[in-house]
């Protein structure tokens, strides 16, 4: 049986619900543990679970196997390895779980008569965690198998349609179609041809060549008669073209079809074996189950250990008993291993002094006289009040009444905050417990499946009745009223303890020191052999005579057995068979594995260096860049108030401008309706020069005088 579990500190979370989880962790519903534990178990007919494994083989795996423990080992190997591809050779931990013995009568097999015997089927527990390849080796086959992948895909993909070009090959060659009527004539075949056409239209082809010929011309005129009645039925509803057009949509479709189809099997093939060839990114190890084992009908599963304890009555042939009982057996020592933990933690529990019980009662006594005297003073103190009561006036009543009504909602509101403020208080000191035993938490877990938070008195004695520890009621009931409160006991007080604030941590240290001392003090020390024997060592029943002698001889003290040595090199240790051979090939592997992390590391930190070093460039960069970019963003702000004091500057001249234009505009408007006055004197005075050409200098002189003065006026 193949076992593979996740770490110790993933089942506490997933199983638990650790006071230290997040929110985001509390919401998943917590799992029981047995659905945590699974075994890889055989399939056989109608999902039949099995063992993996095999007969024993004198000439492969060697002689007496009663003697020598390495010969089964080597068995299980052998049939393992044959049905599944595991080696199992590199385990170092054999434990032998149980051995189930068949006690066969006499028989008879293929007329040999076979005597009464014994058969023993042995349940061997490896450590298969040992067999699990290194990362390196996992990258190498993780690599190995895309390749095979990449190789796989187009050659299955070219053998499918080869196989289906050749089944239609295949199916053309057997279906042909028989040739028309009116392309035979059977008086002039030969005896082949007549016997080829019957064959196709499945009529028999013996007999002489008369018969042949009357067979086959019967055949064809049968043949003509029906294809002339169909053509009359159709003529008048269908056209010929109309049916060619039909006849090539259905043939595209067909191929259409045909094409989705083969696409989707293609699909599916890749998908398959995709799945096939991807391996996970941890390392693991691979099955590959053997098709050819149990006649083609095995195959591999794996099922946890909750699936094989809900097995069916269905399940009662040999190997299928074996699985269950195997799985019972494992529950067994779990629920055995969990309660003697629960039961060390009654032990631990210190006992409920009755000292304190006594001061407790004294103190509610005193109490109760207390109330006593305070009624007696406070029925004198109201005969006074009454008379004094009686002399004052009813309004002074009416007002005292309003004031107390007033002080008791008061009253009622600071008790409302109070209890707020406790209700807030007690949600923090709950959210800050931390579980300080997990493994004690995982053993009442295992036992409280519905996941209550308490387990009943009733039970936890029936816990503890069946560890085989031949407690007494009166011992079970004393350990157990340490920690019971009405019939519960609320486990999360001892496995969940408050968390401090960080200044109080080295306090919450001491005092849990002081604590640890005191009941060291208070308990006596035990012993886990004392333990475990429970009240086995004051019966003799239960005890070895070696034992007894030893007590007799050494007055109690105990001496351990030497381990046992094979002559294979195996050593017998705590129940499990330890193969020294493969632990030092564990070790040299785990030496290889640590060498070659280290050359990683190597390269890592060098690469962290680099890392480093251009990170510290980087930093330089980005600090010039920075200091860059601060110069630049106070250059961009003086020029922007440069830019506004222009603009302002600007805004003042074109107001000016403004001004300057509309009193200098009526004096522009004058001159230029001079200025064209004066261009039209100019062209006369051109036209009365060119007149006055012939005349001498002086009179052109007087006449140009007169002009101007002419013009000015």
């Amino acid at each position: 049986m193949l076992m593979a579990s996740p770490p110790v500190e993933e089942i506490y979370h997933k199983t638990c619900a650790l006071a230290s989880d997040t929110v985001l962790d509390s919401k998943e519903s917590p799992v029981h543990p047995t659905r945590l534990i699974s075994f890889l178990v055989g399939l056989k007919s109608k999902n039949e679970t099995m063992a993996i494994g095999g007969p024993w083989s004198p000439s492969l795996d060697g002689l007496n196997p009663e003697s020598d423990p390495t010969v089964l080992i080597r068995t299980a190997i052998r049939t393992c390895r044959g049905l599944t591809g595991i080696d199992l050779s590199l385990c170092t931990k054999w434990y032998r779980f149980a051995e189930v013995y068949y006690r066969r009568g006499e028989s008879s097999h293929k007329g040999r008569a076979a005597p009464a015997r014994v058969e023993t089927v042995v349940i061997f527990l490896p450590d298969v965690w040992s067999c699990t390849p290194t990362l390196k080796e996992w990258n190498d086959m993780s690599a190995s198998y895309k390749k095979q992948l990449q190789k796989r895909l187009p050659e299955e993909m070219q053998e499918s349609k080869d196989n289906q070009a050749n089944a239609d090959c295949s199916n053309d060659a057997v279906k042909k179609d028989p040739s028309h009527h009116s392309d035979l004539d059977p008086k002039s075949m030969k005896i082949t041809g007549l016997r080829r056409e019957l064959e196709v239209r499945s009529l028999s082809s013996k007999g002489l060549k008369s018969q042949l010929i009357a067979r086959l011309t019967k055949a064809l005129k049968a043949e003509h008669e029906k294809e002339e009645e169909e053509a009359e039925m159709y003529s008048e509803e269908n056209d010929p073209e109309n049916d060619e057009k039909m006849h090539v949509d259905e043939k595209e479709d067909e191929r259409k079809k045909r094409e989705e189809e083969e696409k989707r099997k293609d699909e599916k093939e890749k998908a398959t074996l995709e799945k096939l060839y991807t391996l996970p990114d941890t390392p693991s190890i691979v099955v590959h189950p053997s098709r050819l084992a149990k006649g083609g009908k095995f195959d591999c599963t794996i099922m946890s250990l909750s699936v094989l304890l809900d097995y069916r009555q269905e399940d009662n042939k040999e190997y299928s008993f074996e699985v269950s009982l195997f799985a019972e057996l494992f529950n067994e020592m779990l629920m055995r291993d969990f309660g003697f933990r629960i039961y060390r933690a009654m032990v631990d529990i210190p006992e409920r002094k009755e000292d304190e019980k006594e001061k407790k009662k004294d103190t509610k006594e005193d109490k109760k006289d207390i109330k006593d005297d305070g009624t007696n003073k406070d029925s004198a103190k109201k005969r006074d009040d009454d008379e004094k009561d009686l002399e004052d006036d009813d309004e002074e009543d009416e007002d005292d009444e309003e004031i107390d009504e007033d002080e008791e909602t008061d009253d009622r509101r600071d008790k409302k905050k109070d209890d707020k403020k406790k209700d807030k208080e007690k949600k923090l000191e709950k959210a800050k417990l931390f579980t300080v035993d997990p493994g004690l938490l995982l053993a009442f877990v295992y036992f409280d499946q519905n996941h209550c938070g308490y387990i009943m008195d009733k039970d936890l004695e029936e816990i503890l009745y069946t560890l085989g520890l031949n407690l007494s009621r009166a011992q079970t009931r004393k350990l157990l009223q340490n920690a019971i409160v009405k019939d519960k006991l609320m486990y999360r007080k001892l496995t969940d303890k408050p968390k401090l604030k960080d200044g109080d941590q080295q306090l919450q240290s001491d005092e849990a020191a002081e604590e640890i001392s005191d009941q060291n003090k208070d308990k006596p020390t035990t012993n886990l052999e004392e333990l475990a024997s429970g009240n086995k060592g004051l019966l003799s029943e239960f005890r070895c005579p070696s034992v007894l002698k030893d007590e007799d001889e050494n007055c109690g003290g105990t001496t351990e057995s030497p381990p046992v040595v094979t002559e294979s090199g195996h050593v017998m240790y705590n129940g499990a068979l330890l193969d020294i051979s493969k632990l030092l090939q564990q070790l040299q592997r785990s030496e290889n594995a640590r060498c070659e992390v280290e050359a990683r590391m190597k390269d890592v930190q060098e690469e962290l260096i680099s890392v480093k070093d251009s990170a510290t460039c980087l930093e330089q960069s980005s600090q010039k860049t920075s200091n860059e970019l601060r110069d630049y963003k106070r250059r961009l702000r003086s020029t922007e108030e440069e830019l506004r004091c222009q603009q302002e500057k600007s805004n003042n001249y074109y107001d000016l401008l403004k001004v300057c234009h509309s009193l200098i505009q009526p004096v522009v408007t004058t001159s230029v309706s001079s200025s064209t006055a004066g261009a039209a004197i100019a062209s006369e005075d051109d036209d009365k020069s060119e007149t006055v050409d012939g005349l001498d200098g002086d009179e052109a002189t007087v006449i140009k005088h007169e002009i101007l003065e002419n013009g000015n006026t």
